[in-house]
């Protein structure tokens, strides 16, 4: 009796079951290494213990838990349970973010509002292990989580002319040290959060400032000019007055937090804009000349303000 080969329809349905059941394989062993190397990112483990960190916050036995040192507060927080607040904080969004790492470990810093409030170290617990040749994985323990919660400084330099304020408390010479004539340093201490500054100049305008590193920037404007009595100067259209120093010659201070237009007249129709600059372009002459005689500086009169008069010697006697 003659065999029956199997029909091409047939063999061509065997084949496409096989290949569809391996391209399921290969699809559910690539699903099932995605979701392996998801499971295995480091954050995912940082962001679970900053969790955890929120959950001890609210039972009530955070500073025993992890051992915080005593809280003091400084001169700027008097009158504010800073424990609380801190507490307080990782009730919010936490910002968790790789600050630091070597070979085997990692350091996430756990943020709220820019605040740093705790560091969480990663140890790792495994070699690495590379899949499918571009999916490199690798188990980590959390070795540490260290709540951040000390005082901190801030330095900033002001004229002396402006006012600040920390937390609502004015600063005063008691706080700072003279730097130079005009300006001084502040130092803010036993600071446990961000402070809160309203900086005013003698115009009262409110500046902006920035905090990085300890150090808060201002930016603000401190020029002092000392010229012949016979030039004005104005700071926004507006003439100021300065202090006499002696040989004819006057001293302008201006300290403002908005860039000022100062402008430097004569009597004769000129004006220089001043921006800060070392040397400006300023000629003075003194002429004697009988009074019979008219004297024009590019054809303005000498106003009469600027003219001295004196018996000629030569005609005494």
């Amino acid at each position: 009796m003659k065999q029956r080969k199997p029909s091409f329809r047939l063999l061509y349905i065997i084949y496409v079951v096989v290949l569809a059941a391996a391209v399921t394989s290969a699809a559910l062993y690539v699903r099932s290494l995605l979701k392996e190397y998801e499971a295995s990112q480091p954050e995912l483990l940082a962001r679970a213990a900053a969790a955890q960190l929120t959950a001890d916050a609210a039972a009530g036995d955070f500073q025993e838990r992890y051992d915080l040192a005593e809280v003091t507060p400084g001169p700027f927080e008097q009158d504010r349970d800073v424990l609380e607040e801190y507490l307080a904080l990782y009730a919010g969004d936490l910002e968790v973010s790789q600050s630091a790492s070597t070979a085997d470990s990692l350091v996430y810093a756990v943020k709220r509002d820019g605040l740093l409030l705790a560091e969480i170290k990663l140890k790792a617990a495994g070699p690495a292990v590379t899949k499918l040749a571009v999916l490199s994985m690798r188990e980590w323990a959390v070795e540490a989580i260290t709540p951040v919660f000390t005082p901190r400084d801030y330095t900033l330099t002001l004229p002396n002319s402006f006012a600040v304020t920390v937390n609502g408390i004015a600063l005063t010479a008691e706080h700072g040290a003279p730097n130079g004539e005009r300006q001084t340093d502040y130092t803010l201490t036993g600071l446990y959060f961000t402070p809160e500054l309203v900086i005013t100049d003698s115009d009262g305008t409110v500046g902006d400032y920035t905090l990085k590193n300890g150090r808060v920037t201002v930016d603000f404007v401190d020029y002092t000019l000392t010229l012949p009595a016979e030039l004005n100067v104005q700071v926004d259209d507006r003439q100021i007055s300065g202090v006499p120093t002696g040989d004819s010659l006057i001293r302008y201070d201006i300290s403002l937090l908005n860039r000022p237009r100062v402008c430097i007249t004569d009597d004769y129709g000129n004006t220089v804009e001043y921006g800060g600059e070392t040397h400006l372009p300023l000629t003075r002459v003194s002429l004697t000349a009988d009074s019979h005689y008219a004297v024009r500086v590019d054809g303005v009169p000498v106003p009469d303000h600027r003219i001295t008069t004196q018996a000629n010697p030569e005609y005494a006697g």
